[in-house]
C-alpha cells in the first residue's frame, strides 16, 4: 500500500518573541550625484558608536505542513525533509528609523544594514558591533 506524501510550503520568515539589544554604530553618508546619473558615496561619518537598537529573533525557511497548528510546524518525520533553516536577529525597523530616516535596501548581510531615502539615494548604514540582553538587569 502506497502512502500519499503531503506537500508543504516554506514560509519566508517567522518573527519570534525572543528579543535582544543590538549595539550598533550608525554612519551617515555624504553623497554626490542625482537620480538620473546615479549616486556615489563621497564620505561617511559615524554619528553614534553605541546605539542600542532592539532586535527580534527571526526564523527563515520554516517548513509549514498543511493543517499546521503552530507557526514553527515541522514535518511529520524528521528524516523526510532537509532544509537550511536560518535563525537571525533583525533590527526593529521603527527603532532603526530613529537613527536613519530611510528604508533598509535589503543588501545587508545581517550585520550591516544599508539605508536609502525614498528616491533610492544612499543615506547611511547601521553596523551591529555587539549584543546585550533585553532583560533588565
Amino acid at each position: 500500500m502506497e502512502t500519499k506524501q503531503e506537500t508543504f510550503s516554506i514560509t519566508s520568515s517567522v518573527k519570534t518573541e525572543h528579543r535582544c539589544i543590538a549595539v550598533c554604530e550608525v554612519w551617515t553618508y555624504d553623497v554626490w550625484g542625482n537620480e538620473d546619473d546615479g549616486y556615489e558615496v563621497n564620505d561617511r561619518c559615524c554619528v553614534e558608536r553605541a546605539a542600542e537598537i532592539p532586535a527580534v529573533l527571526t526564523i527563515s525557511n520554516v517548513p509549514m505542513y498543511p493543517g499546521a497548528t503552530d507557526r514553527y510546524r515541522s514535518f511529520p518525520d524528521e528524516s523526510s525533509f532537509d532544509a537550511n533553516i536560518l535563525c537571525s536577529y533583525e533590527l526593529d525597523e521603527n527603532e532603526a528609523f530613529k537613527y536613519l530616516a530611510g528604508l533598509d535596501d535589503g543588501c545587508g548581510d545581517g550585520t550591516t544594514y544599508y539605508y536609502e531615502d525614498d528616491e533610492d539615494r544612499p543615506i547611511g548604514e547601521i553596523i551591529i558591533v555587539g549584543w546585550k540582553s533585553a532583560d533588565p538587569e
